[in-house]
């Protein structure tokens, strides 16, 4: 019996410097949509905001989200804590069958 191809819908939550970078990605981790903006130390009010206009727009919800990744450079602690943060309570409150990665480090 052939296996449907189950879509996968996955949240990148990438912070370089003070560029923060909302991607959706697919199955094979293509960009399907893309949010960007300059953080001016109003992350914790922005972030959440953001991902819940991104998810919008492409006519998704977050239970619709497989996984959630955070990558971050060069930005500061702060930033950093919360873009983690954020990403690991939004996969903790997802089904069991998402996860979250983490790469980079906030000091770099």
């Amino acid at each position: 019996m052939k296996q449907k191809n189950i879509k996968k819908n996955i949240l990148l939550i990438k912070i370089i410097g003070d560029q923060v970078t909302l991607f959706l990605l697919d199955n094979e981790d293509k960009k399907t949509a893309e949010l960007k903006w300059k953080d001016r130390r109003d992350l914790s009010e922005k972030l959440l905001v953001k991902i819940d206009q991104l998810l919008k727009k492409n006519k998704l919800s977050l239970s619709d989200i497989s996984k959630i990744n955070f990558k971050s450079r060069d930005c500061g602690f702060m930033a950093g804590q919360i873009g983690k943060i954020t990403a690991e309570v939004l996969s903790f409150n997802l089904s069991s069958r998402a996860t979250i990665g983490v790469e980079g480090s906030v000091n770099k």
